[in-house]
């Protein structure tokens, strides 16, 4: 969402507000501005006339004008091909200063304002023009660039959401992991398979396989934490991989948690478990008891990571409020939208 300061900067030039950023002219060239966390975030628009010296040396002379300028906002900018960018946490009045700034020098370079494509250099009025918003930055574009621009956002967008949806499977699958490990380490070495004390008496005593209720919560948790940090989201798009790992090795947990507890009620040294490992290994489903408790504790369990499942996905996932990455606006100032399957003639 656009900050109140740039919406009142925006108004101020009569910029057209959307919801996460404004466009408008400022010298006739196309000016975008946004909101960055707490800092603001400009693009100015062009087109960069074509000389001898090539595409490169053209934005190398550029950037080394915007540096002469010693501006207090300028201290972090990029200079494209098709405009430039910069952000900072300077006063409003700095932020101004700056934009009419690299207008005025574009315009004495003989940089191409509107009504020139900044993607190909042809007047806009040769054929439909349109603003194209591609990750809050306004461009102005004639039909078939806004076609091309419109297809290559969408692909790229689809590759980096399938390449995130990978990056969090795998974060997640590591998140359950390492909890796992924590699992087995505690139920080897810490938790008395004789059970819990909790009175005076030797008889008050409840079962070990009690802690794979927090455990195996705390393992859901991390899966969805872990998701979340390999990819920056905590969206819907996460709860079923997220839930299918988390139940996947809450089943592991309290299986190896009753085999272990089962094999240390024998006190039996690594040895001895080793030529046992066959007995041990399927006595959460052949001794009755252990049957019991195995079936009875993994239903528990398994309760446990429904409930953080769902917690995640009321309180902590809130609605998708990100603007989509390609906004058509013609320049009659209506808004389209471009779906998977719309083209610029259905608009």
């Amino acid at each position: 969402m656009l900050s109140n300061p740039l919406i009142a900067y925006a108004n101020t030039y009569n910029f057209t507000l959307l919801d996460d950023c404004a466009y408008g002219l400022i010298n006739s060239f196309l000016v975008s501005v946004s909101s960055t966390g707490y800092k603001k975030s400009a693009f100015i628009n062009f087109f960069t006339p074509i000389t001898e010296d090539g595409d490169a040396m053209a934005k190398l002379k550029l950037s080394e004008e915007i540096k002469a300028l010693e501006l207090p906002a300028l201290s972090n900018y990029e200079v494209h091909i098709n405009g430039v960018s910069f952000d900072t946490d300077a006063e409003l009045m700095d932020f101004d200063e700056a934009i009419n700034a690299i207008c005025t020098l574009l315009s004495e370079k003989e940089y191409l304002p509107m009504p020139v494509c900044s993607e190909c250099g042809d007047t806009a009025n040769n054929g439909k023009a349109y603003y194209s918003i591609i990750n809050n930055r306004a461009l102005y574009t004639c039909d078939q660039c806004t076609e091309e621009l419109k297809n290559s956002t969408v692909s790229a967008n689809e590759n980096k959401s399938l390449r995130d949806k990978k990056f969090g499977v795998l974060g997640a699958l590591l998140g359950g992991l390492l909890f796992f490990v924590v699992i087995i380490v505690l139920y080897m070495f810490v938790f008395p398979a004789d059970g819990l004390k909790f009175g005076k008496d030797e008889t008050d005593k409840i079962t070990s396989l009690l802690l794979t209720l927090p455990a195996c919560a705390v393992l859901s948790i991390a899966s969805f934490l872990s998701y979340r940090l390999f990819t920056g989201r905590k969206g819907a798009e996460r709860i079923f991989p997220c839930f299918f790992i988390s139940v996947s090795f809450t089943a592991l947990s309290v299986y190896a948690a009753t085999a272990i507890i089962y094999a240390n009620s024998f006190k039996l040294n690594f040895s001895q478990a080793g030529r046992m490992l066959g007995t041990i290994l399927t006595a959460p489903f052949t001794d009755p008891y252990f049957r019991t408790d195995f079936i009875q504790y993994g239903l528990y369990s398994l309760a446990c990571v429904i409930a953080v499942t769902l917690i995640y996905s009321i309180i902590f996932d809130t609605k998708k409020t990100t603007a989509p990455a390609f906004i058509l606006v013609d320049d009659d100032g209506c808004d389209d939208e471009l779906t998977e399957n719309e083209t610029i003639e259905q608009i």
